[in-house]
């Protein structure tokens, strides 16, 4: 994964190696109206009591065109939107503090999302610019995906991600129902870890 590393950790392990040094103020956020949003949020990746982090490897399976896609979303619209991203196209609370982020355009597209202009162009310096080869390499013509990450935000700003899945490969209501009932199993467990700290 190659969003700032800075900003990414894995939690959720009783080893404590791994664990977030904060504890979470609430499982669902709850932020008053008048508190401006916190300026960027952190990503971390939730372990279950084994060690086994489901992101992660969902997220290993993915090609490299996709893992882009994901690196992008996260780095260019979830980091700095965080609980916000329900106000976008790109997510849905789906009740009791877990969440859904959508990603359904291609890689060019998640680079320009919310730049002014319609025409905008990768500037310098850009997410863009970062991994070249991802453009040039065979077959990562950019093209639509179809992908979903569940999470849930905890403390004043920290995104937790639980589990992803590749939509377009199979867009059945019975997988969607299957793959909430999975991230609601781990944003259970993620719960029972906390109590247990």
């Amino acid at each position: 994964m190659s969003w700032p590393a800075a900003t990414v950790t894995p939690v959720g392990r009783d080893s404590g190696r791994g664990k977030s040094k904060k504890k979470p103020a609430a499982a669902t956020p709850v932020r008053p109206a008048a508190e401006p949003p916190p300026a960027e949020w952190t990503v971390e990746v939730w372990e279950d009591d084994h060690g086994h982090a489901p992101f992660v490897a969902w997220f290993d399976k993915l090609d490299q065109y996709e893992q882009a896609v994901v690196d992008a979303v996260i780095e260019q619209i979830l980091v700095p939107l965080g609980m916000d991203v329900c106000a976008t196209e790109w997510g849905k609370a789906l009740g009791d503090g877990l969440y859904e982020v959508r990603i359904r355009r291609p890689l060019s597209a998640i680079r320009t999302w919310g730049k002014s202009g319609a025409l905008v162009t990768d500037e310098p310096g850009d997410a863009a610019d970062d991994d070249p080869s991802v453009d040039e390499a065979p077959g990562m013509a950019d093209r639509s995906v179809l992908l979903r990450i569940f999470c849930t935000f905890h403390g004043s700003k920290v995104v937790l991600l639980f589990q992803g899945y590749d939509k377009g490969a199979d867009a059945s209501e019975k997988r969607q129902q299957r793959e909430i009932r999975s991230a609601r199993r781990h944003l259970k467990a993620w719960r029972a870890q906390q109590r247990r700290e």
